[in-house]
């Protein structure tokens, strides 16, 4: 999907990605229809399909942002112009007056040309008065104005419906916001075996949720960054402070080079990509699950910052 943002009025058009990147992963499980029960075997194929797309979600791609071109004025055709003018200047000229209307038509002819004249020059006026908004917008956007690279973030960011707020861009760096899936979004099943090797799934565990946690986080952090990289294209790097959906708590905090994040960000595994594609990460797993505990962040941080503006 691509969004000319500021409704078609900045100069740029900013691809804003599917609408489906940032979807719950929770529906792999196959529903009961009428009388038909859900096999063991389905429910273990439905549920390696849910964790695979875990596994791929940050594989996501977004079109770049690309300067808007103004659309020409669709100017009408010369002879309904001189229709126009005719019907005027005939009116009241009897029909059988041949000399009045030759006068007439010729008359009509030449204000239809003044008319034309003029509408060229306006639609001319008007394409260059937006063709120069919209290459002034684009200048700043590539200067990383923070006020065009906002704009253009939080737009590419909503169109998506991206759990993500764009909160500040100063030198060239973008501070954003990202929300962690809830348990609700995640599978509630594993693919497993029974004792006699029979395909089937259970019910996940606490580890097995702090994984699939874990895996989604860093894989939201990655599809937010690469959406903002795509929406803003000299834009350096971003710092990301990743949120508990109910709580607000941070549980990760991470800065992301664009140079490291382009070589890395597509490995197969999204927690190890979302290591190698980051210059710093703050983490807390806790106990024996891993999971991603509540971080204590410097007040005077730029992460302090952002987590304050954004949630």
């Amino acid at each position: 999907m691509r969004a000319h943002v500021g409704g078609g009025r900045s100069g740029i058009s900013t691809g804003a990605g599917p609408l489906t990147a940032y979807q719950p992963l929770s529906s792999g499980a196959p529903r009961k229809t009428g009388s038909t029960s859900v096999t063991a075997t389905e429910r273990h194929e439905a549920a390696q399909r849910a964790w695979a797309q875990v596994d791929r979600l940050h594989h996501g791609m977004f079109a770049p942002a690309a300067r808007q071109v103004a659309v020409p004025a669709v100017l009408p055709k010369f002879g309904k112009l001189v229709a126009t003018a005719e019907k005027q200047e005939l009116s009241g000229v009897s029909p059988v007056d041949r000399a009045a209307r030759k006068a007439g038509k010729q008359r009509a002819h030449a204000q239809a040309e003044a008319w034309a004249r003029d509408l060229m020059n306006l639609a001319n006026a008007t394409f260059a008065s937006e063709q120069a908004a919209f290459d002034a917008s684009w200048s700043d956007l590539l200067n990383n104005d923070p006020s065009a690279v906002l704009r253009a973030l939080r737009e590419a960011l909503s169109v998506s419906a991206a759990p993500a707020h764009a909160v500040t861009a100063t030198g060239g760096i973008a501070g954003l916001v990202v929300f962690a899936p809830s348990p609700q979004e995640l599978p509630s099943e594993k693919p497993s075996f029974t004792a006699r090797g029979t395909a089937t799934a259970s019910k996940i565990n606490k580890t097995d949720l702090a994984v699939l946690t874990n895996k989604a986080i860093a894989a939201r952090m990655i599809l937010v960054a690469r959406q903002c990289f795509a929406a803003a294209p000299n834009l350096a790097g971003c710092r990301v402070v990743v949120v508990d959906s109910e709580k607000r708590s941070p549980r990760l905090a991470a800065t992301i080079d664009r140079m490291i994040f382009e070589r890395n960000s597509g490995g197969a595994e999204p927690f190890a990509a979302m290591r190698a594609s980051s210059v710093e990460v703050i983490t807390k797993p806790s106990g024996r699950t891993g999971e991603l505990g509540a971080l204590k962040l410097d007040p005077d941080s730029e992460y302090a910052e952002i987590l304050e503006k954004g949630v």
